[in-house]
Formats: structure tokens, sequence, C-alpha cells
């Protein structure tokens, strides 16, 4: 299967529209139709951000050398050094709510399913409500342009407009 019918089957999988998909890769809102439809596009660096954003590795449109041939790509990593991310504290909130900073505490190197999305952030985890999902002390890798989805984990957060703190709740959305 090349690139595009990856692509293609991807979108309508989801029920998301090409439209969608191209402005959240931050691609311009024709980019997808375009390299689909026209046969334009298909760079290496777009279709890595287009990948990222449907929460799949970089890699994911061009593993098989596509789409062009004598791609290099280098050994897979887990991590960008070179590429940090904020963390932001927790602290329990009460019936397995989390209160969570404002403030970043510290910079981590950026997990490679998050490379290209520039808002993206960890949340360090306080509270066992999620134990063994995530136990005290992990982080919780968030890419806040991503729908909820059935089936994954999801940051349900509520802003308290006249003290300014956000309590939010990590739990596995079911439906």
């Amino acid at each position: 299967m090349d690139w595009r019918e990856k692509l293609e089957k991807e979108i309508a999988a989801r029920g998301l529209d090409m439209k969608a998909v191209s402005l959240g890769a931050d691609l311009g809102a024709t980019y997808v139709r375009d390299a689909l439809k026209r046969g334009r596009g298909g760079k290496v660096a777009e279709l890595r951000k287009i990948a990222v954003y449907l929460g799949h590795p970089p890699n994911w449109l061009i593993e098989d050398g596509e789409p062009s041939a004598g791609i290099y790509r280098p050994p897979p990593t887990f991590m960008n050094e070179r590429d940090t991310m904020p963390v932001f504290a927790s602290a329990e909130g009460g019936e397995g709510a989390i209160i969570v900073s404002t403030s970043e505490i510290d910079r981590v190197p950026r997990p490679y399913t998050l490379e290209g999305i520039n808002d993206a952030y960890a949340i360090l985890i306080t509270g066992e409500s999620m134990v063994p999902a995530y136990e005290p002390g992990d982080f919780a890798w968030v890419n806040p342009r991503l729908p909820p989805q059935r089936d994954t984990d999801c940051i349900l957060y509520e802003l308290d407009g006249k003290t300014g703190e956000g309590r939010a709740s990590i739990k596995r959305l079911v439906s």
C-alpha cells in the first residue's frame, strides 16, 4: 500500500475530512486534497507532519521508501534530546481529579510521536486513580490537537474563571 492509499484509508476510518487534516498538520487548507487528488505534494517533511497529527510515528507514511526512492531514514529514537517540551505539575484535587499548574516546572526531551507539535506538553502525574496506566511520577504526553477518541486516555480540563485554577481528570474514554 503506498502513502496515498494509507492516508486515504486513515482519513476515512476516522471520519475526518482532508481540510481538517491539512489544517491540523499546519499545512494549509488544501494540502492533503492536492497531494491525494492531483498527485502534488508528498514531500517527506509534510508527510511527517500529517502522520504526527494523526497520532502515528513521523515516518508512518514513508515507511516503504515512498514517496521517493532512496529516502534516508535515520534509526528510530524514542526521544529527541535536542527538542524539548514543557512539563506542568499536578496535585491531587480529590475525587480522581488533579490540579494542573499553569507554569511549566521543567522541560523534557520530546517523544518522537510529538515531533512537529509545538504546543504539545507533559503533565507530571500525581494520585493513583489511573494506576496501572499511570503511576505517580509518570508523565502523561499530551497532543492538544487530537480530538478525543474512544479507547484512548484523555485529559478533561475544567478552568475556574474566578481563581484561574485548572482541574483535570485523566481517564480512559469508553464511549
